[in-house]
């Protein structure tokens, strides 16, 4: 089975990170934001701005779903994922889950030159502080993955050897 989920908060790297991973371990490439805005044809904004965070959930649940039928995936999560339904639980049943975890201070710094992308994020006005309260929030559910992978500075090279030595062992 090779099925690796990265999650961790938004501005963690998920995204650069999943993509470094997937051309060196050879591995396809799924991106639950980007799947589900292909699958809406609208953006992440519009459809919370639209429909509400609600149905966005439900959509990004529906995504999971349809993706864990795939094989040999790395998926970037959304860094809310893990935390509704029983996303995580079905993300550890079907495969190896990563948490890149980062400080709120770091994630803070991060988020803010991309906070229009983010649209939970940008109604915030202290965001460190915020980004604090939802790490303390999701901490049950990041922290529950396989592994536990510091994502400030060339994590992708830790990834990658953690899922080729998954994969050797799957070869064998």
């Amino acid at each position: 089975m090779s099925r690796f989920f990265l999650v961790g908060f938004s501005g963690a790297g998920k995204t650069t990170n999943a993509k470094r991973v997937a051309k060196e371990c050879k591995l396809e490439l799924l991106d639950t934001d980007v799947l589900i805005e292909q699958k809406m044809q609208m953006s992440i904004s519009d459809i919370i701005n639209q429909e509400g965070e609600r149905t966005f959930r439900k959509i990004e649940h529906e995504i999971l779903l349809e993706c864990i039928e795939k094989d040999n995936f790395i998926m970037s999560t959304g860094g809310g994922l893990p935390c509704f339904y029983d996303n995580m639980d079905i993300m550890l049943n079907n495969g190896v889950c990563f948490y890149l975890k980062m400080n709120a201070k770091m994630l803070s710094q991060r988020v803010m030159s991309s906070w229009k992308e983010r649209p939970l994020l940008k109604n915030q006005a202290n965001m460190a502080e915020y980004i604090q309260e939802q790490l303390v929030v999701r901490r049950y559910y990041y922290e529950r993955a396989n592994f536990v992978v510091n994502s400030l500075g060339g994590c992708h090279k830790e990834l990658i050897k953690y899922i080729q030595q998954i994969q050797e062992i799957d070869i064998n």
